[in-house]
Formats: C-alpha cells, structure tokens, sequence
C-alpha cells in the first residue's frame, strides 16, 4: 500500500489540490450569495392604523446601508386605465401653516437603516391623484371594485448608479358602503437593470 501511495503520489497531490479547489468555490460561492442578500436594498410599504381609506401608508428602509429619497408615485388603476401622482412634496391645504424648515416641506431626503416615515393616508393619496387628474372623479363604484392604488418608492442607495425602488399594490374593496383598502401584493423591490433604468427615467423627469 505505501509503495502505491508512493509511486503514485503526483497524481494523488493532484487529486487532492483539485478537490480542495472545489471546496473553496463552492464555499466562495456561498459567502457571495450571503453577502449580496445582506447588502441589497430593501424598502418596505406597509399600512398601518387600520384598513380604510383612513390607514396611513408607512415606507421603512430596511437595508443595511441608508436611503435617500428621491421619489414617491402614487397611482390609481383600473380596466387597464391608470392615473398617477407624485407625492414626494407635502402639500398643505388652506390655512395651514407652512414650515419655514424645507426639510418639513418634502418626503425626499435621507433615510437611515431600520427607519420609516409615513407617507399620509391612502385618502390623502387618492385625492392628490384626483387632484392632478379631474376626470378621475367622473368614475362611479363599479371602477372601484375592479380598482387599485400603487405606491412606488424610487431612492438612491449606496454606490448604486441606478437607483432602486419598491412598489407594492392594494385592492379596493367595500364592505357594506364602506371602501376600504386589502393587500394585493406584498413589497415588490425593483432590482433589475431594465427596471432600475425605467426608474431612473421618471426620477429624471
């Protein structure tokens, strides 16, 4: 046995490192795909305080680097019709008072890791929407029952060159005469390229 080991020891030594090579690419290989899913953005956006028109919609910053906002759209779609907004400016009605502070005038800005902020109720959401869109109060309540609101947060994270962003869907739904809003989708993260770049367009204008 040892004279075989012997004469064939080269090949053996081979054998070996080759083995050890693929070890180290597979565990290569393991850390990296651990490393990206801890370090990829993630935005999330919830509702909160209840389930009607009233519930506010909160956006919270889960990755493990900061955000920093650069946009949120809103937009109502039904029967392949969409209307859309952005919010990403606070808008205050008559006789409010307006805050000296920019800061408290825009939802854009920096967002710290395991930070959220609310973005206002879906209401609020919707009548910004119908602001924008007069011909958006001339549907009746079959759209609604086939309606949704989207929320899309678009912010820039890190090194990134593009930005990133989330989205998530919510479905109309009524309840006696009550509207109220349900889960249509969890947060969806916008991550790919062609989906990046799209993004990129509307925070560009």
């Amino acid at each position: 046995m040892l004279e075989w080991v012997s004469d064939n020891g080269a090949a053996l030594s081979v054998a070996s490192n080759f083995g050890m090579l693929i070890v180290w690419v597979v565990y290569l290989g393991t850390f990296l795909r651990q490393y990206r899913r801890q370090t990829q953005p993630k935005i999330v956006i919830n509702r909160a305080a209840g389930r009607s028109l009233d519930a506010e919609c909160f956006i919270s910053n889960m990755s493990t680097e900061p955000i920093y906002v650069e946009a949120i759209i809103v937009s109502f779609e039904t029967e392949g019709k969409c209307w859309s907004a952005t919010v990403t400016d606070i808008v205050r009605r008559d006789g409010e008072d307006i805050p000296d502070d920019p800061r408290q005038r825009t939802r854009q800005g920096p967002m710290r890791s395991g930070d959220y902020m609310p973005v206002g109720s879906f209401n609020g959401l919707l009548e910004r929407i119908v602001e924008e869109s007069p011909d958006l109060e001339a549907i009746d309540n079959d759209d609604f029952e086939k309606a949704s609101l989207r929320v899309k947060i678009l912010a820039d994270y890190a090194s990134e060159e593009l930005v990133i962003g989330a989205e998530r869907v919510f479905d109309f739904a009524q309840d006696g005469s009550d509207w109220f809003l349900r889960s249509g989708t969890s947060t969806h993260q916008i991550r790919s390229r062609r989906q990046r770049r799209r993004a990129q367009e509307q925070v560009l204008g």
